[in-house]
């Protein structure tokens, strides 16, 4: 660096503060990150679902949690009959 020149040192506090000013004049421009940043974390919550459900051994020949071989009803109790192809409906 050179001698006399101070680094900028950028403060959360600083940048919610200049944010805070487009918030009360536009707060619509706070929609579209807010809705990028729910996607993107419910993407990432449905792949590590999808991950878990291939690689736990507990539910090896299932569908997983949400799939027909659940062995659970719409309403959440378990079924007396396994769901599948073959059974009666």
């Amino acid at each position: 660096m050179l001698p006399n020149i101070a680094a900028p040192i950028i403060i959360i506090r600083d940048l919610s503060r200049e944010g805070r000013q487009y918030m009360e004049i536009a707060p619509h421009l706070a929609l579209w990150p807010g809705v990028c940043l729910t996607v993107a974390v419910y993407s990432l919550n449905m792949f590590g679902d999808a991950v878990r459900d291939l690689l736990d051994p507990r539910l090896r020949g299932r569908l997983g949690r949400y799939g027909a071989g659940s062995g659970r009803r719409a309403d959440g109790s378990p079924s007396s009959s396994p769901t599948g192809p073959g059974s009666p409906a």
